[in-house]
């Protein structure tokens, strides 16, 4: 039986870097890092045998996996494409939060907008998008406080 999901994992063509996206500017608290390899592991990755790959895992249950052996290729997608994945992290303050993100020079989509919150209570939310380490697309977004 489906008890919840663990995590999220995010391929990364420099982990390094998704790593300080994640850690310094999102504020994620890493929990590990490992080196993966191994028959076993790959087959539950439908990879060659000789698979090999640096992982690390967020308290916040994001993993951030390069593999090393087969190397990934870069995929351009949107959004709405299918198997697409959006990160959403709630934030306190956007419009603070968005002024020191975009004044570092973080590329986001849109400035942050107002809309009506899907989430029962309704009421309306703000969110903005940005654009991670690998182009992966990251919402911020802030409930209304209650």
């Amino acid at each position: 039986m489906i008890k919840k999901l663990d995590h999220a994992l995010v391929s990364s063509s420099d982990i390094d870097r998704s790593v300080a996206f994640y850690r310094d500017i999102i504020g994620l608290k890493v929990e590990f890092e490992d080196e993966t390899s191994g028959k076993e592991f790959a087959t539950t990755m439908d990879a060659p045998p000789d698979f090999r790959a640096r992982v690390v895992q967020f308290e916040e249950g994001l993993e951030i996996c390069q593999f090393i052996s087969p190397q990934g290729r870069k995929l351009k997608w949107k959004p709405w494409d299918i198997g697409a994945i959006v990160l959403d992290f709630e934030v306190t303050e956007l419009e603070e939060t968005y002024s020191v993100l975009a004044g570092r020079g973080d590329k986001f989509i849109s400035p942050p907008v107002t809309l009506r919150s899907p989430h029962p209570g309704g009421g309306s939310l703000k969110i903005a998008q940005l654009i991670g380490p690998d182009g992966e697309r990251v919402a911020l977004l802030e409930f209304p406080k209650i």
